[in-house]
């Protein structure tokens, strides 16, 4: 499923091929140079936005690959690394807030 700024970047683009043929239908350069930028920018916007996408699909992809109980068993160990230096009140990371 596409995201905004694929959707937006698509648009940009249509948008663009459209100055710019009007702009060469009417022999208008600068609506012509308009157009083909919008177009490029637009390309670039939906690029980076299914970019976006495809590393948000691999990272939910490898985060099923974890077992169930990864988490827990994450933080029981960080909970012990911390408590065998000694540590009193809190962590002294600040990691635990992500799960």
């Amino acid at each position: 499923m596409w995201n905004k700024d694929e959707i937006k970047g698509k648009g940009k683009q249509i948008s663009g091929a459209i100055k710019d043929k009007a702009g060469e239908l009417i022999k208008d350069p600068k609506l012509e140079a308009k157009g083909e930028a919008e177009r490029i920018a637009g390309n670039l916007q939906e690029k980076s936005g299914k970019a976006r996408r495809k590393t948000g699909e691999a990272v939910q992809k490898s985060a099923e690959r974890l077992p169930a109980n990864f988490s827990t068993r994450f933080l029981n160990a960080h909970r012990n690394f911390y408590s065998g230096l000694g540590e009193t009140g809190g962590s002294i990371c600040s990691c635990e807030k992500y799960f």
